[in-house]
């Protein structure tokens, strides 16, 4: 580099500690998206258990508790009892968990980085499977930064920073849907846990609650937008102090 590029362009650290940042943002996200995946297969089989035994406890004749399968992304098949399958057929629901099921099998190497770069819009040099095992995102961005003179390092770094600015606004926003689904299981799993104890209670009142937390779960959901996950995601960088000058 040109002994006169820190004069010239003084920014460029300030842009690649701000690429690293958001690409370490994108990483981090992203095995929580794994971890999501895992979490909610578990509180799945929780919160089915409670409610075929709450309807189980009836004083009346056996009722019939009815569970579906439903694809999620074509590689990962959920079973759910079908009065609440609307937590996780939801629109945005959908799409969180279609996230975290790819996230999770790109970690497998089940599937191609491509595929998942393409569903939360990362730029193809950024290695996901690097940076899930472990890699320093700063790596990945380094590696992109080959110019020998500050203009040329500066508009990469510019390059750098909008092309994941926007993927980490869309994974967060798919974290945080996940994170509504997995405090509604275990709001269904504790109700139900509760109801099923109380002497007389009744199909009707269970069938209620179902309705009630389903359209909870729906007006959560729905709330969760890209600005959601922005104002999120601005406090993270406010806490840490970035530099936010160019995104």
């Amino acid at each position: 580099m040109g002994i006169f590029d820190d004069l010239m362009y003084p920014d460029n650290k300030n842009r690649a500690m701000r690429a690293s940042e958001l690409g370490n943002d994108c990483a981090t996200i992203t095995v929580q998206l794994i971890q999501d995946k895992q979490y909610i297969e578990s509180l799945l089989k929780d919160t089915n258990q409670a409610i075929k035994d709450a309807y189980g406890n009836l004083a009346q004749s056996s009722v019939p508790i009815p569970v579906e399968t439903l694809e999620i992304d074509g590689q990962w098949a959920i079973d759910i009892v079908s009065m609440l399958s609307p937590i996780v057929t939801i629109k945005y629901a959908m799409s969180g968990l279609q996230a975290a099921s790819k996230a999770w099998l790109v970690s497998q190497g089940r599937l191609g980085e491509a595929a998942f770069a393409d569903l939360v819009g990362l730029p193809r040099w950024f290695s996901v499977n690097k940076v899930i095992g472990g890699i320093a995102a700063a790596v990945a961005v380094e590696a992109i930064i080959d110019a020998v003179d500050g203009a040329l390092n500066r508009d990469k770094l510019q390059d750098a920073i909008k092309h994941l600015n926007t993927p980490r606004t869309t994974l967060k926003q798919h974290a945080l849907v996940n994170e509504t689904v997995r405090g509604t299981l275990n709001t269904v799993t504790a109700a139900y846990n509760a109801l099923a104890s109380i002497p007389g209670i009744t199909k009707e009142q269970l069938d209620i609650l179902a309705h009630n937390l389903i359209e909870t779960h729906r007006v959560d959901v729905t709330k969760i937008t890209p600005q959601t996950a922005q104002v999120n995601l601005a406090e993270l960088d406010r806490a840490r102090g970035s530099w936010t000058n160019e995104g």
